[in-house]
């Protein structure tokens, strides 16, 4: 009985964090940026490879937003890289 509630929780949550991973209507999808562009696939790999060097790199500088903080930095690195 313990066996199958506990397998009962594990695969609600496991639903719960896959529905939360699921993507919602994007009302921004081909509206220009400030630069007059549109980010594609090769600007999104771009940010893909340079995510964990900008997390070291702010480790190190202070940012000027005052609610940012190491581990701000660390959950949205950490967020980028399951993504």
């Amino acid at each position: 009985m313990k066996s199958s509630l506990t397998l009962l929780v594990i695969v609600l949550l496991l639903l719960n964090v896959l529905a939360g991973c699921a993507p919602g209507p994007n009302q921004s999808k081909g509206t220009a940026s400030e630069h007059d562009g549109v980010a594609g696939f090769w600007l999104g790999l771009w940010h893909g490879f340079i995510a964990p060097f900008v997390f070291v790199a702010s480790l190190f500088k202070a940012t000027s937003v005052s609610t940012r903080s190491t581990t701000t930095e660390l959950g949205t690195t950490s967020a980028t890289c399951s993504a």
